[in-house]
């Protein structure tokens, strides 16, 4: 979830993940920028309660099964945190969303390398998926394609 933390002069600039952990009948919020003070209001976990909100209404509106709703809203207090000031949020959410669905163990704190490590490996396979990234050849072939269609 993209959201800007109930800044209503600001653009959506955070990510942060829900999930529906059907087993344990729980949604659990990941926030890689939770607030460091007790006594501070975690927005974004703000913005995720409107969300969860959303979904249990549409599913009971919509859905038969509606088995999540009223599920607790949890926050994950040992997911990795960010550097402060970074903007390494949309990586550590991808991280947490591959060790999720692959049932790995997240780790609580992700090294600046690793994060670093994470962003490459991420670039290098929108890079190098040859359906989805650019070349010149492919480009020329679907050149060739759109002209062709066209003259038919």
């Amino acid at each position: 979830m993209n959201s800007n933390g109930k800044r209503k002069d600001a653009e959506p600039f955070h990510w942060t993940l829900l999930v529906l952990d059907q087993k344990a009948r729980d949604w659990l919020h990941y926030n890689s920028s939770r607030p460091t003070s007790a006594k501070t209001v975690d927005h974004y976990f703000e913005d995720v309660r409107i969300m969860k909100q959303y979904v249990e209404n549409y599913n009971y509106v919509n859905v038969e099964e509606t088995r999540p709703y009223g599920a607790p809203l949890l926050s994950v207090e040992d997911a990795p945190q960010q550097k402060m000031g970074s903007v390494d949020c949309g990586v550590i959410i991808c991280y947490l969303m591959k060790q999720i669905t692959q049932k790995q163990v997240i780790a609580s704190k992700l090294p600046q390398s690793i994060v670093d490590s994470l962003r490459a490996e991420i670039v290098s396979k929108f890079m190098n998926d040859p359906h989805r990234s650019w070349s010149i050849q492919n480009f020329h072939a679907r050149q060739q394609a759109a002209n062709d269609d066209f003259e038919q």
